[in-house]
């Protein structure tokens, strides 16, 4: 409800975790995590399947303005960071 609705989210919500796509839909994108972070809300990313698993695609993310990604691949997360 609160992506495809623009619901509020429940006041006990501090962290939302965004897969990247859900079903063929682009889930993680500028605007969600705008959203978020006008809500308050710490936005989280973990790698829908292990071709996302790379420095460059992590970087994406982070340029997005996310706050964490649960990384499958720590090295790859280092690159990204470097």
């Amino acid at each position: 409800a609160w992506y495809f609705e623009g619901a509020d989210l429940a006041p006990h919500y501090r962290i939302i975790q965004i897969p990247p796509d859900y079903q063929g839909i682009e889930v993680l994108d500028a605007t969600a995590v705008e959203r978020a972070t006008e809500a308050g809300v710490v936005v989280w990313v973990w790698p829908s399947s292990r071709d996302q698993e790379n420095p460059a695609t992590y970087r994406q993310w982070i340029d997005l303005g996310i706050n964490g990604i649960i990384a499958g691949d720590p090295q790859a997360m280092a690159e990204a960071l470097a």
